[in-house]
């Protein structure tokens, strides 16, 4: 399957949608405009038919009107953003707050539930395949249907979703199938799509709102004078309020289906496994119960969902949020012919292949020689970056997080360890983190980054007291030493991170085509001289580094050697750097390829480096340094 030609499909037409659905928006606003503004001169012309002076002419009472025009203009967009900003605001906040309102619950770390404990190590190991970090994980224990979603506004405070159907209903490869096309909504940015269309339309919502306040409130006075003016006024807004949301779903729906394409692509792409996505919707397409969410909230919600049952009307199939399940299923295998299981023959899963492989890891054979192979897990991308199962509750869930990640930081020097555990003391079990530090010793860099990425959600349930205690320790145990290693860099700019309330580039109004290289490259400058300095301690060739990488990105950029030691000016570039366009962040992560290819090789530090780089800048890791 071509899924690469898929995903490039998808963007071309959602970007194409997106523009139509803006211009349609501002169209309505402004006939809305028009019509407010001729209502009162229509009314007076009326009135004052017998006595008005011939000799005005139309001009005149066009510049009469223009005033009027432009604050109805500013009241009417006023009124819009003000409601879609609040709307804005609650739906940014994260994705655990969008899953809690459609019943969802957070499956619990140490849960001894067979499913749901196999349902986790999937969402890590799709957390690693799309190198971001690992959302937070719930579950709609009352839904029977086989579906699941993926909200909140960044990666770092994403949350996925699925079923109780779908743990009972489907093998581990097609669970990992649907958390992998979940994934793709947060690594394409679906998902903040999403979140400004809606906000889109809930102020938009506000003009129907007026419209039916108008006219109820003198739908019971039409004998007075003004009534009929107001009645009138009132229909006018609901006129307008009706086709907006009107057009607003039709195409906020059109773009949802051209973005499942490119999820299922996705998927295929994580998993690499065709036929887990694939037999998970035909699994939909024969279930008894379907997609179905008996949720009330989630009609509202349907475009963040994976499926929806098909139906057969026009209208149905006019306003659908996703394309026909046949569709999708043949892009991912083209031999089917609409052939769906039945429901009676899709069996209950109990998910002890998951225990089964945990124990295997743990006596040294393999999956091969006692699983079967129907229940093994698949390979997946960048699966040696996953550091071992038994090892995660260590550093998953509350009270190991934090543990840790100190653990990690500790160095093997005297002086700088006293330092460091002072610094735990105020916040930590010193004792704790040292158990800890001998666990995770023979793991390899990436395997320990993997480690601080699976731990971010437990920090982040913590109170924003507890979080900016232990970033100031984290800071603390970096600079302990007075240099900065490269985990001590990546993992201190992560927790910084993830420390924050709000994403201060998530906006309500997107990234600017027009915020450019060009107007970053201070920015720019540091962060390329940080990449360079850790790829080399020979300050020529970090200068080389720089230079064939500005050249590249044709832009006058020079080495600053201290740029490695300021990791808060570093977190301000990389802040700049995130409100550029999607293609300029997309040649920043194709330049620090050219710099990281320059001496022909890859090391295990510059993957490492690679990865963080790619996760603060959401954008994809290249293809050639995947694992």
């Amino acid at each position: 399957m071509d899924f690469y030609s898929h995903q490039e499909n998808a963007r071309r037409r959602s970007r194409g949608l997106l523009v139509r659905f803006l211009f349609a928006n501002v169209l309505l606003i402004a006939l809305l405009t028009a019509c407010l503004t001729l209502l009162p001169s229509l009314a007076g012309y009326l009135r004052d038919a017998n006595s008005r002076d011939p000799t005005v002419e139309p001009v005149a009472i066009a510049k009469e009107l223009l005033p009027f025009a432009l604050q109805v203009d500013l009241c009417v967009f006023g009124a819009v953003l003000i409601a879609a900003a609040i709307r804005f605001y609650f739906l940014s906040s994260t994705g655990g707050a969008v899953a809690e309102a459609l019943g969802g619950t957070l499956v619990p770390q140490d849960t001894d539930d067979h499913l749901e404990r196999r349902y986790l190590n999937v969402v890590e190991e799709m957390a690693i395949a799309a190198n971001v970090t690992v959302p937070q994980v719930y579950i709609l224990a009352d839904e029977p249907g086989i579906n699941a979603f993926a909200s909140g506004p960044t990666p770092e405070k994403s949350a996925v979703a699925v079923t109780r159907g779908a743990l009972e209903r489907l093998t581990r490869d097609e669970l990992q199938g649907v958390v992998a096309h979940e994934f793709s909504h947060i690594l394409h940015g679906d998902v903040r799509l999403n979140i400004r269309i809606a906000s889109y339309i809930y102020g938009l919502a506000v003009l129907y709102a007026i419209g039916r306040f108008f006219f109820e409130s003198q739908s019971n006075h039409r004998k007075s004078r003004s009534a009929g003016f107001v009645i009138v006024l009132g229909l006018v807004f609901l006129l307008v309020g009706f086709l907006g949301r009107l057009v607003s779903v039709l195409m906020s729906a059109a773009i949802s289906r051209q973005r499942e394409f490119l999820a299922d692509a996705t998927a295929v792409q994580l998993t690499r496994n065709p036929d887990g996505i694939a037999g998970a919707l035909k699994k939909i397409g024969g279930f008894s119960q379907g997609s179905q969410i008996h949720n009330s909230k989630a009609d509202s919600m349907s475009h963040f969902f994976l499926a929806k049952s098909d139906k057969r009307s026009l209208f149905n199939r006019v306003f659908a949020t996703h394309p026909p399940l046949g569709d999708r299923i043949s892009r991912l295998d083209p031999s089917f012919k609409g052939d769906y299981p039945e429901s009676s023959s899709i069996p209950l899963q109990n998910g002890d292949e998951q225990y089964v492989t945990s124990m295997l890891q743990g006596s040294g054979a393999t999956p091969a020689q006692t699983t079967p192979a129907a229940s093994r897990p698949a390979h997946f991308r960048n699966e040696a970056w996953l550091p071992p199962t038994q090892l995660h509750p260590q550093f998953v869930g509350p009270g190991c997080a934090e543990s840790a990640v100190l653990a990690l930081l500790l160095s093997q020097d005297e002086t700088t360890r006293k330092k460091q555990s002072r610094a735990i003391e105020q916040c930590l079990p010193l004792d704790e983190v040292e158990r800890k530090e001998a666990l995770f010793a023979p793991l390899s860099l990436n395997q320990r980054l993997s480690v601080m990425m699976m731990a971010m959600p437990s920090m982040q349930a913590e109170g924003k007291s507890f979080r900016t205690t232990f970033s100031r320790t984290v800071m603390q145990m970096v600079s302990a030493d007075g240099q900065v290693s490269l985990l001590e860099f990546l993992i201190g700019t992560l927790v910084q991170f993830s420390a924050r309330e709000r994403d201060p580039s998530f906006k309500l109004r997107g990234n600017s085509s027009q915020d450019t290289l060009k107007s970053a490259v201070p920015h720019l400058e540091n962060v390329l001289s940080v990449c360079a300095s850790f790829a080399s301690d020979d300050r020529d060739t970090c200068r080389l580094l720089v230079g064939q990488t500005a050249a590249f990105l044709r832009e006058p950029c020079v080495f600053k050697p201290s740029a490695r030691n300021d990791i808060s000016f570093f977190i301000l570039s990389l802040e700049k750097l995130r409100s550029l366009s999607p293609k300029a962040r997309a040649r920043i992560m194709q330049s620090f390829e050219v710099m990281v290819h320059s001496d022909g090789e890859v090391t295990e530090l510059e993957l490492a480096l690679m990865r963080t780089f790619s996760m603060l800048l959401r954008t994809a890791l290249p293809h050639s340094l995947q694992a």
